[in-house]
């Protein structure tokens, strides 16, 4: 509220009033002594700060900003700590601190220009009381007291004689006040513009007579050169002219070159070096002093003497007296108190008179009219001269004598003008506090009258209040009709009022009823409220448990299925591998038909999980650096052997990419492997299937792209491929095998990372499928050298032991054919407390534990090596059937170190055990290729 006030006092302060000369109404008082009154006093002091700072900025002088900030600060306190009336608190202020500090800062010499400093100090207790009585007076308007903060019934305790007499003085003095102030203003105009216009003339006046002087001394020399001849008395004509025209100091004639040939008064005839030649016009020379005779200040005036030829044969040569110009030139009465400046066309002082006596040949121009300020009539301006007692404000003018180049300054003090406007003010003021004063005692008259009738009124309201409704009130006396009406209708109303009291009386009883039959419904409600509640949370319960139990169910089913895939996927992988013996064509076919079907089972099981992980909210993205290039290759071997089988040509382009991202590699591999099988899925045998990656939207994304020459899919499908478990029609279904979870995958997974999913096709023109993720790009790492590949060549150790805990006769005889070749020793344990005995009997190198185990669980007994210091850096490889990934974290926090999920991928397995074991001798011979 506050800054608003201040605003608009900043505002109102741009608005420039003159009243009196340059000093005008300073507006934004108005905003700030209101936030005075309504806000306090520190808040208007922040008000006033605000408003006054463009004061400030404007003019340079901080002084209204001081005083009526500390204005707001000492009223403020006054009028809401002592209760102190607004306008009595004004006149303490300004009587006692706001006048004296005024005449401090302001009446020292050379602070401002008399009469602009006591016009200023004037103001400053002027404008504050003005402001002082606006503000009060919008201070009583009723839309403005939610704003003050003030209660609307504050008058509740003041006399309504009281109210009218405050609130009529208020608009008496303002109205008084304000038209004193626009008629001064409209003076105050007329006589500055009266005043602008007069000098002006007076200015022509004073540089037509010096052009005049100057011409009738111009125009004697040309006669005298047009009428002198050669051969006749040189110094006689010369003579004549200097006894008629007393203004001329000497008058020479001058040959061609320059050479004195007569003069007045006589003197030297040889020539005189410092003349122009006889070629130059006549014209006005230059402003000097001249020693002898006399030491006076002179100015060359030149007339040519006409030659036989038409050329000049010489000059006439004039020095005209110049220190009693002004004197000479017979100026009017009225410009006797004026002050003249006469310069030349150097702007040197020819002559003065007045405050502005400079010395002749002083350098002046309007450079020495300092603060010069243009006026409205472009032909006078304001300037401030430096007396010997006080700083003071002029009025001045500038006219021109064109034919000479000279020009002619007038000026005059501004308190010449503007004490006649003073004078109207203090008559104003003296007028006005008369009217008010007379007003008032009229006012005080007029509103006892007024409030009289009001005062029986009430007392006859009192009554009926009381019960009393006879007899009948008294008529008011001296009342208007309106009052009279007050007064017959008040026995009507006690009248009704005694009926209504009888009603209301009845409808009370009715009313106490109905509440008791609303208290028995509203109890009845409550225990129905009551009862649906526990219904809901009954609901509630059920669901979390639906929830439960279908989670549960999918992680028992996961676990189930996938104890069975681990050998059935393990087994073929190693028959395929020849682990355990030669296969012929057929055979090998058959091999790779039940690995594919089990890896096509494991996917299967994998969709369901990760869609009921997405819906659950449960899926979590690992997002670390990653290679774009790696997982374009690795995402593209995955289709190739179906590609080459259809002979699919496979493409791939990456334009502009940044080698590493941030991303879920695990997730990103699983999109573009199932848009690529689709791909390849779709595509005839021939065709062409591509993958390209491309930056995006200004560098802010990633697009992958999938294209494909294959069946296409007709643009009202587009958004149906997308759901889960639906297929384009019942045909393609029996055409193309798949379960219609692969997209639905797709979209999901790629808005987890923050990104979308389109496809752009049409029917029988392939397709494409493009994925936009967000562009990361990881912080830059020192470069550390790679990890070895699990398929380099080992460094020669001794034999490596491992100790495989697996309670599944089947995965244990996976696990026997895998390592069979290798340079491994193999320990089995089939329960978690036999894992335990044999670690601490044979120290194995790497323990592959199983979690789902008799008598004690893997994670148990990982918990347990981890807690005994001889085995706690151990290597430990966790593996299970469980695949969430709560399973995984499960595992880890127990502290394994690494986890597997089964089917188990024999080439992570590799890995993982060279990994784990690079200071022993593995050597696993398994290259399996699916």
């Amino acid at each position: 509220m506050a800054l608003a006030m201040g605003a608009v006092g900043f505002g109102l302060n741009g608005i420039h009033l003159p009243v009196f000369g340059e000093t005008g109404i300073i507006l934004g008082g108005l905003a700030t002594l209101l936030a005075t009154y309504c806000l306090g006093p520190w808040w208007g002091a922040a008000t006033t700060a605000l408003a006054f700072s463009h004061d400030w900025m404007n003019t340079g002088l901080p002084w209204g900003l001081l005083l009526y900030t500390l204005e707001a600060v000492v009223v403020g306190w006054l009028k809401h700590r002592r209760n102190w009336h607004p306008l009595t608190a004004a006149l303490a202020f300004w009587s006692f601190l706001g006048v004296p500090l005024a005449l401090r800062v302001l009446q020292p010499p050379g602070t401002l220009p008399f009469p602009n400093n006591w016009a200023l100090i004037a103001l400053y207790p002027c404008n504050s009381l003005l402001m002082a009585l606006g503000a009060l007076t919008l201070k009583q308007m009723s839309w403005l007291q939610p704003t003050s903060g003030q209660p609307s019934n504050r008058d509740a305790d003041t006399p309504l004689q009281r109210v009218l007499l405050r609130r009529l003085g208020l608009i008496i003095a303002l109205s008084t006040a304000l038209l004193g102030l626009f008629l001064g203003r409209q003076l105050d105009l007329a006589l500055r513009d009266l005043s602008a216009t007069r000098l002006s003339g007076d200015g022509h006046e004073v540089a037509r007579a010096v052009q005049d002087h100057l011409d009738r001394h111009q125009r004697v020399l040309t006669l005298l050169a047009a009428t002198h001849e050669a051969d006749t008395a040189r110094a006689a004509p010369l003579d004549r002219v200097r006894l008629n025209y007393p203004g001329f100091l000497s008058l020479r004639e001058t040959d061609a070159s320059g050479r004195i040939v007569a003069s007045s008064p006589a003197s030297d005839a040889a020539p005189d070096p410092t003349h122009e030649p006889a070629t130059l016009p006549a014209l006005l020379g230059s402003v000097s002093r001249r020693a002898a005779p006399g030491d006076a200040l002179v100015v060359t005036m030149r007339a040519p003497l006409p030659g036989p030829t038409g050329s000049p044969r010489g000059l006439i040569v004039g020095e005209l007296v110049l220190d009693r110009l002004i004197e000479e030139l017979a100026l009017p009465a009225q410009l006797a108190h004026h002050t003249i400046v006469i310069v030349d066309r150097h702007q040197r002082v020819v002559a003065s008179r007045g405050d502005l006596a400079w010395s002749p040949l002083e350098a002046v121009g309007p450079g020495r009219f300092t603060a010069n300020e243009r006026q409205p009539d472009g032909e006078t301006f304001l300037f401030n001269l430096t007396r010997p007692q006080r700083l003071e404000r002029y009025l001045g003018t500038r006219q021109a004598i064109p034919d000479f180049g000279w020009e002619v300054y007038l000026a005059e003090p501004v308190w010449k003008t503007q004490r006649l406007i003073a004078r109207y003010y203090l008559a104003i003021l003296c007028g006005a506090a008369a009217i008010a004063a007379l007003a008032m005692l009229l006012a005080r008259g007029l509103a006892a009258e007024i409030t009289e009738p009001f005062l029986q009124l009430a007392t006859t309201i009192r009554g009926l209040t009381n019960g009393h409704t006879d007899p009948a009130p008294p008529p008011v006396p001296q009342a208007s009709r309106e009052l009279t009406a007050i007064g017959r209708e008040l026995q009507a109303v006690a009248i009704m009022f005694t009926r209504t009291n009888r009603r209301l009386v009845g409808a009370v009883a009715e009313r106490d009823r109905t509440q008791a039959e609303l208290r028995e419904l509203l109890a009845r409600l409550e225990e129905k409220v009551a009862d649906r509640t526990r219904e809901l949370d009954s609901a509630r319960h059920a669901a979390v448990s639906a929830n439960e139990a279908k989670s549960e169910f999918l992680a028992s089913m996961s676990h189930e299925l996938r104890t069975p895939l681990n050998v059935i996927v393990g087994m073929s992988e190693l028959i395929a591998e020849r682990h355990l013996g030669d296969l012929n064509e057929r055979q090998s076919e058959g091999v790779r038909s039940i690995h594919e079907s089990g890896r096509h089972l494991l996917e299967l099981i994998n969709d369901i999980l990760d869609l009921s992980k997405i819906e659950s909210g449960m899926l979590e993205l690992n997002v670390q650096p990653m290679e774009i290039a790696d997982l374009c290759t690795a995402s593209l071997r995955f289709v190739q052997t179906s590609a080459h089988q259809k002979s699919i040509t496979l493409e791939s382009a990456l334009t502009d990419c940044p080698p590493v991202i941030l991303a879920d590699e695990r997730r990103l591999k699983q999109i573009l492997v199932n848009l690529l099988a689709n791909a390849v899925k779709f595509t005839p045998a021939g065709g062409r299937v591509g993958l390209r990656v491309a930056p995006q939207s200004g560098g802010h994304s990633l697009r992958f792209e999938i294209w494909d020459t294959g069946i296409g899919i007709a643009p009202e499908n587009h958004e149906r491929i997308f759901q889960p478990f639906q297929q384009i029609d019942s045909s393609l279904s029996r055409q193309y095998a798949g379960t219609g979870l692969g997209l639905a995958l797709v979209r999901s997974m790629a808005q987890l990372q923050g990104g979308c999913v389109d496809v752009s096709s049409t029917l029988g023109s392939g397709s494409t499928f493009g994925v936009a993720i967000p562009l990361l790009l990881p912080p830059p790492e020192p470069a550390t050298p790679a990890l070895r590949e699990a398929s380099a060549a080992p460094m020669p150790a001794p034999r490596a032991r491992l100790l495989i805990a697996e309670d599944n006769a089947a995965n244990r005889a996976v696990y026997d054919a895998f390592f069979e070749d290798s340079d491994c020793e193999i320990i089995h344990a089939v329960t978690g407390v036999e894992a335990l005995h044999l670690v601490r009997t044979h120290r194995p190198d790497l323990i592959l534990m199983d979690i789902n185990m008799p008598e004690m669980d893997g994670l148990e007994a990982i918990r347990r090596l981890r807690a005994d210091s001889t085995t706690e850096h151990l290597p430990i490889i966790a593996v299970t059937a469980f695949a969430m990934s709560t399973d995984r974290v499960r595992c880890l926090e127990a502290g394994a170190s690494a986890y597997l999920s089964k089917p188990i991928d024999l080439r992570e397995l590799k890995r993982l055990v060279s990994r784990f074991t690079s200071s022993v001798r593995t050597n696993i011979p398994f290259e399996f290729v699916p």
